[in-house]
């Protein structure tokens, strides 16, 4: 699945990388349904699981997953795939994700855009830009588990190769199945 869309700001060995992520999150947990969204530059680790803000100040994190605030001007690209009915390949289908995935309401009110209401059973991926410049890049992830959402953010900084600099919602053990996974379908 060739879908980490990619510009002249990003660090081919930082697309790279994420691609590798992605194809093994696909074989690893087969979601039937997935998004990714292309952010302009590195977000942090509090952005996972982050719902909003109330009271223009107050940070609220909720134990029932809601859709992260990242304002519509940082959003770069968003490609949604569905997975065949043959289960052979992924195939880009926009049109079926409801518009308002992503909206500029107030953060308040995000707190009650919950995934699971508003793009069930749907994976979500988030990457970021501008990693030829920034040396350091992020992934994150919700990916429906069972009941639940398994949330997790990886963040990567730039020597010679990508490294992982920190991983949240993810062990190191859990990453290498993802990426090994992937190997195996290349």
């Amino acid at each position: 699945m060739d879908s980490i869309r990619t510009d002249k700001n990003d660090d081919p060995l930082f697309t790279e990388r994420a691609q590798v992520v992605l194809d093994g999150l696909v074989g690893y947990a087969k979601p039937r349904e997935l998004c990714i969204t292309k952010i302009d530059n590195w977000f942090g680790p509090n952005w996972l699981e982050f719902s909003g803000k109330v009271l223009g100040a107050l940070g609220v994190w909720r134990r029932h997953v809601t859709i992260p605030p990242f304002h519509e001007h940082r959003r770069v690209s968003l490609a949604c795939y569905t997975l065949r009915s043959d289960k052979a390949a992924y195939e880009l289908n926009d049109s079926s994700f409801p518009s308002d995935l992503y909206w500029s309401g107030t953060s308040a009110a995000n707190t009650r855009r919950y995934v699971d209401k508003i793009v069930p059973g749907v994976t979500l991926l988030w990457w970021s830009g501008n990693t030829q410049l920034n040396g350091k890049g992020s992934l994150m992830c919700y990916t429906p588990i069972a009941d639940s959402y398994w949330c997790w953010y990886i963040g990567l900084f730039r020597e010679r190769v990508w490294k992982v600099s920190l991983l949240k919602g993810i062990s190191r053990a859990e990453l290498d199945e993802i990426e090994t996974c992937a190997s195996r379908q290349s």
